[in-house]
């Protein structure tokens, strides 16, 4: 059975007669994570949480806003872009706030502004016997009483069910850059990220793909750029043309120091998103059911619908001992 609540009190009313009766309860709103919270184990009923997805506050001047749980951090970024404002975490395409705070998700942005747990302020809860909780006010500085909004941001839906948050938002990056470094071995691209963490530089993100990855992008045809099948740095950078500058020439610098065979920039926003989307066509490639799989390859549950396609890859590619 699937109830879709449409505020807090209904959710509290559905948590108390499943308590009373002892019905297990999954909940759902996204439906993008790959740990298996969504799993029903014990059956039960499902919640789903599709009507609650109103942006109820936009507080400028605080820096924060309130959202119920099936908002959207795109469709939020999307609202929060005219007033030059966004919310840094960014999980996989479709991941939803309620079950973002549930998995303490991270995304590209970690590298600089941190995963989810440090963007939630406050939230609203219903616990398992309907109780309903408000883990703190609005204020950021506060020492009174427990840390509830830590408790349940990475509790995956085990401890209570957020029905209403309030999440902390900053000024959107200007002048962004990015910059496409290809090495001969994972130990060089590893030995280049050192460095550039180790100089401090305010780089924006800074991830990794392997052949293998750059390879599933290639053979989904999820981008629209054919990728070097070879370890991979993206980098991305933002501020004024004069910082910008001097981060490239750093990071250039580290990477020309570890082998880089070629590093390109770009601060054309079009290119930018291509570049930067590789990271989220890996995570569509591995979630996808059947139509992204190599020939021969099946998914290995109903539920994960992931499989890794090893005859495709590893027939053309070094073993990861090589590199």
């Amino acid at each position: 059975m699937v109830v879709t609540p449409r505020s807090t009190s209904e959710v509290s009313e559905i948590m108390k007669i499943c308590s009373s009766r002892q019905i297990p309860v999954t909940s759902y709103s996204g439906g993008t994570s790959f740990s298996g919270a969504l799993t029903a184990t014990r059956q039960g009923i499902c919640i789903d949480f599709k009507h609650m997805d109103k942006i109820i506050a936009v507080h400028e001047e605080d820096l924060d806003v309130v959202v119920q749980p099936a908002v959207g951090w795109q469709d939020l970024n999307t609202q929060l872009e005219p007033r030059g404002l966004f919310f840094p975490p960014d999980p996989g395409p479709g991941a939803k706030i309620g079950g973002m705070i549930a998995m303490s998700c991270s995304g590209t942005n970690a590298y600089r502004y941190g995963t989810m747990k440090d963007w939630v302020t406050s939230m609203t809860a219903v616990l398992a016997d309907g109780t309903i909780v408000k883990t703190r006010q609005r204020p950021r500085k506060s020492s009174a009483g427990y840390d509830l909004s830590s408790l349940l941001v990475g509790s995956e839906g085990t401890l209570a069910l957020v029905t209403e948050a309030v999440l902390k938002i900053t000024a959107s990056p200007q002048n962004q850059h990015v910059a496409v470094a290809a090495f001969p071995t994972t130990r060089a691209a590893v030995s280049t990220a050192i460095s550039l963490i180790a100089s401090g530089s305010p780089i924006d993100a800074l991830e990794l793909l392997d052949s293998h990855s750059l390879g599933a992008i290639n053979h989904s045809g999820l981008s629209s750029r054919r990728w070097e099948e070879v370890p991979t740095l993206f980098l991305r950078f933002s501020g004024s043309a004069q910082i910008v500058d001097e981060q490239i020439r750093m990071a250039q610098a580290a990477a020309v120091s570890n082998g880089c065979g070629t590093f390109q920039t770009s601060g054309d926003k079009e290119e930018i998103g291509v570049i930067w989307g590789n990271d989220k066509d890996v995570q569509k490639y591995t979630s996808q059911p059947f139509e992204f799989l190599a020939p021969g390859t099946r998914p290995m549950s109903p539920f994960l619908r992931v499989a890794t396609p090893r005859k495709y890859y590893y027939g053309k590619h070094d073993s990861w001992q090589k590199q």
